[in-house]
């Protein structure tokens, strides 16, 4: 079956989408979790996970919430991050 799902190259996404997978992988990184691990954590694919740190996709809130539930933060906290990430 196909997949719906639209594949992005980096430079496709909007730039905080791109800053967001960075974000999201510096985090789990500091946090000492792997893809596979923080994936449980989150509810979310290991392949979704990659798809959104690896920037192929532009994640969705629901994806954006898993994300932050998986870090233990508000969703504004990982999107302020992510804003002042992308202004560096």
């Amino acid at each position: 079956m196909a997949s719906n799902r639209s594949k992005y190259r980096p430079a496709e996404l909007p730039p905080i989408s791109r800053t967001l997978g960075k974000t999201s992988r510096i985090k789990r990184e500091h946090a000492g979790l792997n893809r596979e691990d923080f994936a449980k954590l989150a509810g979310l694919s290991t392949s979704g996970l990659h798809r959104v740190e690896d920037m192929e996709t532009m994640p969705s809130v629901l994806t954006q919430e898993k994300i932050c539930a998986g870090f233990g933060i508000p969703l504004m906290e990982l999107i302020a991050e992510t804003d002042r990430r992308s202004r560096a």
